[in-house]
């Protein structure tokens, strides 16, 4: 079961602010935002899963979250290391 949520709020500056124009985002407040609320999520030990979406729109923090669910039976990929005489 998953329950994911964050606050943010953004530091004005010239940049930022052009940043969140550019993407129609207001810079003026701190929001919340809730990505997962209350999510069962089963995974059998076969399955493969694609996670996909926007830029920004939680997939990181979905995995880091499944990760640390799945403890040791996890890994990450960044530290699988390739062989190149194997495919």
């Amino acid at each position: 079961m998953f329950n994911i949520s964050y606050e943010t709020a953004v530091r004005r500056s010239p940049r930022s602010v052009a940043v969140a124009e550019a993407f129609g985002l207001g810079v003026d407040e701190e929001q919340k935002f809730v990505n997962l609320d209350n999510v069962e999520l089963k995974i059998s030990p076969k399955d493969i899963v694609y996670v996909t979406g926007d830029s920004g729109s939680g997939k990181s923090v979905l995995l880091r979250a499944i990760q640390k669910d799945l403890g040791d039976d996890a890994f990450d990929m960044a530290y699988i290391k390739e062989n190149p005489l194997s495919p």
